[in-house]
């Protein structure tokens, strides 16, 4: 679910499953991480340098094998983040944070594991606020 932002920056939501470079062995369980990262591209200079991520600061981290996903909310300046397979704590998260490094949760709603009900790709519905 990699898009483009206004900003003409590249979203990705990195699951972390083995954590480990390509042909190479995977790091144990406890070291890995699940994150959203917002990337900048610079084509002209060949460069990639991350302006934004969450989920590595996380103790105990998330990880969620799949189902993940970043949308960038340019109502509040936010992103929201979607846990679809999380292991351990909860089924599913879905965690709407600031713009900022480091990001700082706004929002959180985790559904426990109800016999295999998951998120997947949550999407904030301004008119439905009811704040």
């Amino acid at each position: 679910a990699a898009k483009l932002t206004p900003a003409r920056t590249l979203l990705m939501f990195d699951n972390g499953n083995n954590r480990a470079v390509a042909y190479s062995p995977p790091l144990p369980s406890e070291r890995r991480f699940s994150r959203g990262l917002e990337y900048a591209v610079d084509e002209a200079a060949g460069t990639v340098e991350i302006v934004w991520e969450y989920g590595r600061e996380l103790e105990p981290p998330y990880v969620s094998t799949a189902m993940g996903d970043v949308d960038y909310l340019p109502q509040t300046d936010h992103m929201l983040l979607t846990l679809g397979m999380v292991i351990g704590t909860a089924s599913s998260r879905i965690v709407e944070t600031t713009h900022t490094m480091p990001a700082e949760v706004v929002w959180e709603l985790a559904l426990y594991d109800t016999g295999g009900a998951t998120f997947y790709r949550a999407e904030r519905i301004p008119s439905l606020d009811v704040l």
